[in-house]
């Protein structure tokens, strides 16, 4: 799900849908890498189009806002 080099890093959280919103575009990609430094600019419908969306966030920031990702990256989870 998540992977890291040091507790400074960010981390990369890979989303999967099996079943993406359909578009209509000709992009064949079936994956897409975000970015949270960026969330002012995201498509979302173009996003959405995706099946894996691999979204980088703040190691820290995620453990000290989200008990779900405190559990998890930090040992804890029960």
């Amino acid at each position: 799900m998540a992977s890291s080099t040091s507790d400074d890093d960010f981390i990369t959280v890979v989303c999967s849908n099996p079943n993406p919103i359909q578009a209509n575009t000709t992009s064949t990609d079936i994956e897409i890498l975000i970015s949270v430094t960026n969330i002012p600019r995201w498509d979302l419908p173009s996003i959405l189009c995706h099946q894996t969306v691999k979204v980088q966030a703040h190691r820290n920031r995620l453990i000290q806002h989200s008990s779900y990702f405190n559990g998890l990256l930090s040992g804890s989870f029960k």
